[in-house]
């Protein structure tokens, strides 16, 4: 299960943050909701999730510092996929790629 449908373009979150919010975060919670389903015996799920506008990444689990609609929605993306792999003990990784 992949998160792809996501907004991009800082300026464009500027100006209209609550798209970033609907995809981002709402799309997440949405499909965090659906691993949470109950599935036959010997069948497995997984969601990755693909959050890009970080800038650059120094080490393995640099702190989060979102300074525009674009990367606090990412940020609240990647918090809430650790919360219900945490939470529901299930397989979900948010994988923070760099933009260069």
């Amino acid at each position: 299960m992949l998160q792809l449908a996501a907004e991009s373009h800082v300026d464009r979150s500027i100006e209209g943050p609550g798209d970033f919010i609907e995809s981002d975060v709402s799309g997440t919670f949405q499909l965090l909701q659906a691993i949470r389903l109950p599935l036959p015996p010997h069948q497995h799920r997984r969601g990755v999730w693909f959050a890009g506008g970080y800038g650059a990444l120094l080490g393995d689990h640099p702190p989060y510092d979102p300074r525009s609609p674009y990367t606090a929605s990412k940020a609240a993306s990647d918090h809430l996929v650790s919360a219900w792999h945490n939470t529901y003990a299930r397989e979900a990784k948010a994988d923070r790629q760099a933009e260069s």
